[in-house]
């Protein structure tokens, strides 16, 4: 039983990711999670580029604005706050750090489980479990 791929697909025409021609009747049912895996990816990192973009805004704002008025960037340091620290808060600090857009002792973190993220606490970002 031959399964039919829709033309928008983004493997369409590639036979090396064309997966689904060896999947039973069970797996089949499960292809439209396939598309909504890569829309649910694409949105997250779309967020995630929207965020690191306005935090680079802010801080060149800061960093052009303030240091020519004062001589000193140390008192102008932008802090950012998480609420829930699930994997996508996690990509998004790693990514801030990485950059440079900002240390971790300014970014906190609010979470229900604060055990799961003591590997950021070591880095110095601040968890919390209450809002």
């Amino acid at each position: 039983m031959g399964v039919v791929v829709a033309e928008d697909d983004i493997t369409h025409g590639l036979a090396s990711l064309q997966f689904q021609t060896n999947l039973n009747e069970s797996e089949v049912s499960l292809l439209h999670l396939r598309k909504r895996s890569f829309e649910l990816l694409l949105h997250a990192a779309s967020q995630s580029t929207y965020i690191v973009g306005m935090l680079n805004m802010i801080t060149h704002h800061v960093v052009t604005g303030e240091m020519l008025k004062k001589g000193s960037l140390s008192k102008h340091r932008v802090n950012i706050g998480f609420i829930g620290g699930g994997r996508l808060c996690r990509h998004i600090i790693s990514t801030l750090v990485h950059h440079a857009v900002c240390v971790p002792h300014d970014i906190s973190v609010s979470t229900f489980q604060p055990e799961k993220l003591e590997d950021l606490s070591k880095t110095g970002v601040h968890i919390y479990s209450n809002n």
